[in-house]
């Protein structure tokens, strides 16, 4: 879909049709995909590759009204995470701090001092944020982060 990703245009057909039920079928295997697509009102999301029966019962499962979860897809919903809710609710106060202070391109030093931590602290904390959000690397967590509407202090 040149000029527009998945996401964008279940959004938009949401909006032109709210009723209307809606599967992903993606390549996209990690967490913040899955979440931004249920967010964004989808009823299912599957990979791509499925078997051509699950395609099936998740058409089926959609059409009674339930929300369908390809089988590749659950082991990137956690157990103490939900698709529907927010994760960066699962982060503490500190967490939420350190990751702004990175998005805003912060060193680790500077938000060390910043926050009054140890030197080493706050790579602590990333590291812990990316595992809580099933991410990666920094880049990714600041991707996240901004798509999430994580920018600055303010």
């Amino acid at each position: 879909m040149p000029g527009m990703s998945g996401i964008d245009a279940l959004q938009s057909i949401r909006t032109l049709l709210p009723q209307i039920r809606i599967i992903i079928l993606s390549m996209h295997d990690e967490s913040e995909y899955v979440y931004r697509a249920f967010q964004a009102g989808a009823s299912g999301y599957l990979l791509k590759g499925v078997a051509g029966d699950e395609v099936v019962t998740a058409l089926r499962k959609v059409l009674q009204g339930e929300i369908y979860i390809g089988k590749g897809v659950e082991p990137l919903l956690h157990a103490e995470h939900s698709f529907v809710e927010n994760p960066l609710a699962h982060l503490s106060s500190r967490e939420k701090e350190v990751l702004k202070l990175v998005v805003e391109g912060k060193s680790s030093m500077e938000i060390a001092d910043l926050l009054s931590l140890a030197d080493n602290t706050p790579d602590v904390y990333r590291i812990r944020i990316m595992k809580k959000l099933g991410l990666k690397n920094t880049a990714s967590l600041v991707k996240f982060a901004l798509q999430h509407g994580i920018d600055s202090l303010k």
